[in-house]
């Protein structure tokens, strides 16, 4: 359906008894939603996705063999804040 040039999906517009268009009731909203996007980046791909594959094949690759150098993660962090450099003077 087309209103002035525009293409607009089925059942958006309703027509009124004076032949006015009117906004259609959308429904189905789930208000106990807590959040607006899914938790982990993972719940954006099906489990059938093709990407799963890749992703387990290159885990499976034995990087190091491959001739690169820094494959394995360091046991050491980021190192932690002088207590007197906190507002609170370590206190």
């Amino acid at each position: 359906m087309r209103f002035l040039g525009l293409k607009i999906p089925r059942g958006f517009l309703k027509i009124a008894i004076d032949g006015k268009f009117a906004m259609a009731h959308l429904s189905g909203t789930d208000h106990s939603q807590l959040l607006l996007l899914p938790e982990a980046v993972g719940d954006y791909v099906g489990p059938d996705n093709p990407v799963r594959f890749i992703e387990a094949f290159v885990d499976g690759l034995d990087l190091k063999a491959a001739g690169f150098v820094r494959v394995d993660a360091k046991d050491t962090g980021r190192p932690g804040f002088d207590p007197a450099d906190l507002p609170s003077g370590g206190k």
